[in-house]
């Protein structure tokens, strides 16, 4: 299994969004980061990942899934989460084999309260099948970054334009502990940006 501690990035678009009715934006950093106050807790995912039949779903899809608790996540497949588990992350699992799945990995996990949607999790990675893999196994929990641990991290490099110019660049790719460098890379008109830590 690839690292996924840290498994968060911030995107620079180059040109602003549409707000539309389906199209709306999210709020963040409204929780604190205490992983208690959303165990047991409903919240949604969105995405186009597989379908039941393993293809590739044409419109967009949301599940309903609930955050269980880091010892529950364990019993589930010790051997899948034990080693990459860490206190970044927060597991959730749906009824009747409901999931995130391959394609949906960077979406989001919101909670709806009080009419307005926060963002908590982003989609990190999901256990493979025994037998295939590199397909999500539905039965087991997804597990997700804790955007609320990584709250100041956002914050401070909110204003893109600014910070980008100022990170000094990654040298081949390692960094020293604690260190924050530029792993950026230009997709077409995107900048995507991510922090080694």
């Amino acid at each position: 299994m690839p690292n996924v501690s840290n498994d968060i990035a911030i995107v620079q678009l180059s040109s602003d969004i549409d707000i539309t009715a389906s199209v709306r934006p999210v709020s963040f950093g409204s929780f604190n980061d205490d992983l208690h106050q959303i165990v047991g807790k409903n919240g949604t995912v969105i995405g186009f990942g597989l379908e039941e039949n393993d293809r590739i779903s044409g419109p967009l899809r949301e599940a309903t899934i609930t955050v269980v608790d880091f010892m529950d996540c364990l019993l589930y497949d010790r051997d899948a989460y034990a080693s990459v588990l860490t206190r970044n992350m927060f597991c959730a699992v749906g009824k009747n084999n409901t999931s995130a799945c391959n394609g949906d990995s960077g979406g989001g996990m919101f909670f709806n309260v009080d009419g307005t949607w926060h963002l908590r999790g982003i989609v990190s990675f999901m256990p493979g099948r025994k037998h295939i893999p590199l397909l999500c196994d539905s039965s087991k929990p997804t597990v997700f970054t804790d955007v609320s641990k990584y709250r100041e991290w956002v914050l401070r490099y909110k204003n893109t334009a600014k910070w980008l110019k100022e990170l000094k660049p990654c040298q081949d790719g390692v960094v020293a502990e604690d260190a924050v460098c530029n792993a950026a890379t230009r997709h077409g008109n995107v900048q995507i940006m991510t922090e080694q830590t």
